[in-house]
């Protein structure tokens, strides 16, 4: 795996946590 700092790895999880919880919801309606 990459050597990210360890907040901009929680960043980039967030992002993607984000991401795919606001393609669920697209997908809902």
């Amino acid at each position: 795996a990459p050597d990210l700092p360890e907040d901009l790895y929680h960043l980039i999880k967030k992002a993607v946590a984000v991401r795919k919880h606001l393609e669920r919801n697209r997908k809902d309606k």
